[in-house]
């Protein structure tokens, strides 16, 4: 790497844009002033909730996390204490950490506010067989020449390009809604039909029969909070056991959902059931990957994230752009611990760009690794279960990526698998409150608390605002 300080570029103001900038700042000692460019007027990403835009955002009004906060605080700055206790934190309250890590580490003046992203280009141009470099990053070492990036942005109308040597791209995954095609739902549904990010308030349902498919964390607590309004509310979900449908009160949950007839009425996979009058179809069925500012005939890279296909590629470790590792995408798996993840990933990439030799394999070793990982299906899926779209999801895979990210950071050691299998035990602890208990119903798990022990590699678990001790693991 140049001896003079280089120039990094971090797109988006959320949770993994803050960590980068820490990251950069904290492990250059001061030198490197990273530039957040953050197209809204306040920092936070997804989690910076507002009502007049609720609509467009994935959290809604009475969102809790799935997660306790002990698992969810990044490694250097635990969660503040909070009145009443709890582990089962608001979306708020959650903005309101975010907000402390800023100050904490002083990463306001280093984020640009109403500046979006339009367009991103490598600095090189094709002669002949070979490629050139326009201008050289000073992130290039010896054995790997590589170019600077291009950045043009649009700040309240004004355009400006700027060169930076490396950039990290924190844009997240929730910029597209993915519904899927439903057969007969154009044609024959007569009711309304919404995805989940358009989801706010349960009241706006009352007195309603509504279908949401998918059953992950959303649907869920979608279905959950409906129920408390209305008539009746159908969860519709690949895990749907088979004597399903099974009735709880007035959520019934049912398999994946097949089409719409012609009388209007709803049909489902592997039962003759049908719900013959829904008012509402919510789809609660995740996102696609979108990158609005990387286009074919622009950014001259080779890059892919096809809608509907929910996979990046050409990625190395899910994290560095196989070609140019200096461009580098943070956030990108799912079915994670997503606070600590985009810290360690943030760690890795800037070791990769500050250490010489390198610590990532020669570019040909990169590419074979991303086209493997494009087609793999995900490493957190059984070989069986695995499809392209899984590409990203982690689940169980997660605390080996993290200790190859903490290897590449050159930070693993004793205190770091403390760390993380103490966050595996959490994890996994309340995964299993979560499974055994129907799909919408009481969200009992979150009435508990987690105090963490983690040189023991463990935690004790309490009841909400009781200081007496009911579990320890």
């Amino acid at each position: 790497m140049s001896l003079a300080a280089p120039k990094i570029a971090i797109l988006g103001g959320g949770a993994a844009g803050l960590a980068a900038a820490r990251v950069v700042h904290r492990q250059s000692g001061g030198k490197v002033r990273p530039v957040v460019l953050e197209q809204g007027d306040a920092m936070g990403g997804v989690w910076n909730y507002r009502d007049e835009t609720a609509a467009t955002k994935p959290m809604y009004r009475h969102l809790r996390t799935n997660l306790p906060k002990e698992i969810m605080a990044f490694r250097e700055l635990p969660w503040p204490n909070l009145e009443p206790n709890a582990s089962f934190v608001t979306h708020r309250q959650v903005l309101d950490y975010l907000h402390h890590y800023r100050d904490r580490f002083k990463l306001e003046p280093f984020i640009r506010y109403r500046t979006r992203v339009t367009h991103l280009r490598i600095l090189s141009d094709r002669v002949g067989d070979t490629v050139e470099y326009i201008s050289q990053s000073r992130l290039s070492t010896r054995e790997e020449p590589l170019p600077r990036v291009e950045l043009t942005t649009d700040t309240d109308g004004k355009e400006c390009s700027e060169a930076f040597d490396g950039v990290f791209v924190c844009n997240g995954h929730y910029g597209v809604p993915a519904i899927p095609a439903l057969d007969g739902l154009e044609q024959y549904f007569r009711g309304q039909t919404l995805h989940a990010m358009a989801y706010d308030n349960p009241d706006a349902f009352r007195g309603q029969t509504v279908l949401c498919v998918g059953g992950r964390a959303s649907g869920s607590d979608i279905a959950r909070e409906l129920s408390g309004v209305c008539r009746h509310v159908f969860l519709s979900d690949s895990t749907a056991p088979d004597d399903a449908p099974i009735t709880e009160f007035n959520v019934t949950w049912v398999p994946p959902t097949v089409r719409v007839r012609e009388d209007g009425a709803v049909t489902f996979a592997r039962t003759d059931f049908v719900a013959k009058k829904v008012d509402t179809i919510i789809f609660c069925t995740g996102y696609d990957y979108n990158f609005p500012f990387i286009s074919e005939s622009t950014s001259n890279l080779d890059f892919d994230a096809t809608i509907g296909t929910r996979r990046v590629k050409p990625l190395f470790e899910q994290l560095w752009h196989a070609t140019y590792p200096n461009l580098c995408f943070v956030g990108l798996p799912h079915s994670v611990i997503p606070f600590p993840l985009f810290e360690l990933q943030a760690e890795a990439v800037w070791s990769s760009w500050t250490n010489s030799p390198s610590v990532l394999p020669d570019q040909s070793a990169r590419q074979q690794h991303a086209e493997e990982a494009a087609v793999s299906g995900g490493e957190g899926k059984v070989d069986d279960g695995r499809v392209p779209q899984d590409s990203h999801y982690l689940g169980s895979a997660q605390w080996d990526y993290c200790r190859r990210l903490a290897s590449y950071a050159d930070i693993y050691d004793n205190r770091m698998e403390d760390f993380l299998v103490t966050n595996k035990t959490i994890y996994d602890h309340t995964w299993v409150q979560r499974k055994n208990v129907f799909p919408a119903g009481p969200d009992t798990y979150r009435d508990y608390c987690y105090q963490r022990l983690e040189t023991q590699r463990s935690f004790r678990q309490y009841r909400k605002c009781e200081a007496r001790e009911l579990i320890s693991h």
